[in-house]
């Protein structure tokens, strides 16, 4: 049995909805987060995104392997457990509660950072997840220059646009999307 396809307005809702929930990010203890401190918006946003990312079977395992050698997979595999355990949402699998102990006696160690400048990484995350969920929700992730703008960076940039944020034009949004895509391999 398949599922319709969410229209574009309801996927222009769903990525205003998204973009200010992460707006208007809290950490797991009521905090609210300073945006300005990137580390701290990257962390709590991690915890966000991971906990969605090690609730989908097909991309839990890619997020493990990836999280040995890529600093931003293991930060959002480590905040993603955190805030799922915060929620006491986490049913362990054998997987999940290896790691999990390997980590808490230190056998399990971060990755080094990438050197060079550091992305917008929070904002173009939550472009990125937006943009991934309406293509999970049956929408065309892109589109050709000539084919109406209903792909789901159209919604995302027109919810941004409506939010009075940027980026606003479908190419922008495209651009983020790909480059996120790039570094995010386990991303739905």
């Amino acid at each position: 049995m398949s599922r319709k396809p969410i229209s574009f307005e309801e996927g222009v809702q769903f990525a205003k909805e998204t973009i200010r929930h992460f707006q208007q990010v809290r950490s797991s203890h009521g905090r609210l987060i300073d945006r300005t401190d990137p580390v701290a918006f990257d962390n709590e946003l991690a915890g966000s995104l991971g906990a969605s990312y090690l609730s989908d079977d097909k991309h839990f395992a890619q997020l493990f392997e990836d999280s040995e050698t890529d600093y931003v997979a293991f930060n959002t595999l480590r905040h993603g457990l955190a805030t799922l355990l915060d929620y006491n949402a986490l049913e362990m699998s054998p997987a999940v509660r290896t790691w999990l102990s390997r980590y808490l006696r230190g056998e399990v160690s971060a990755p080094p950072k990438k050197a060079g400048r550091k992305q917008n990484s929070g904002p173009h995350h939550v472009i990125e997840f937006c943009v991934s969920v309406l293509v999970h929700k049956g929408m065309n992730a892109t589109r050709n220059d000539e084919s109406p703008p209903k792909s789901a960076c159209d919604a995302v940039a027109l919810a941004l646009s409506q939010l009075g944020m940027r980026p606003t034009t479908f190419e922008a949004v495209k651009r983020v999307y790909f480059e996120q895509r790039r570094f995010v391999h386990w991303a739905p």
